[in-house]
């Protein structure tokens, strides 16, 4: 996995209980990033990036909601995703999780992305491919269109 990077944007949450000031933590691996804090509301929106190196392709992305207060930080909720979650071809991800409590109840959700861009070259023969694919489908469909031209026109444009 050499090379590998795994994109992670955090978008928003909502539905949290009361109205904290509250940050994301986003946990890859040994690499800790975090959103800035979002003071006083219960649907906090972010939309921040975060790029981190894959070492192995089997980690796990734990997020913790967490509560920013005089006294400390505390964690609202969480969410786990296990990156070998991520298919071919695009390696993509684009959703809203439950946020859990420690004690396994719901308290919000979190919508977040992910793009694991598994090498840079993979990266892009996956793009040449979609644009080889759309290509030659929209080559099948002009023959498909010029063929019942002809037969309707009952001439040959060849």
């Amino acid at each position: 996995m050499h090379g590998s990077i795994l994109v992670v944007q955090i978008h928003e949450a909502r539905d949290l209980p009361g109205t904290p000031s509250v940050y994301a933590e986003v946990i890859f691996a040994d690499q800790r990033q975090a959103t800035q804090i979002k003071p006083n509301t219960n649907k906090p929106f972010w939309n921040e990036k975060f790029s981190f190196d894959v070492i192995t392709g089997t980690e796990r992305i734990v997020i913790n909601l967490c509560s920013s207060e005089f006294a400390g930080r505390r964690v609202i909720g969480s969410c786990t995703y296990e990156l070998k979650s991520l298919l071919s071809p695009d390696y993509t991800f684009d959703n809203w999780l439950p946020l859990k409590s420690k004690e396994g109840q719901i308290v919000g959700q979190i919508k977040f992305s992910l793009q694991w861009i598994v090498s840079r070259v993979e990266f892009f023969n996956c793009v040449i491919n979609k644009i080889d694919k759309q290509l030659i489908d929209s080559k099948n469909d002009l023959g498909y269109y010029t063929e019942n031209l002809n037969i309707l026109h009952g001439i040959s444009l060849l």
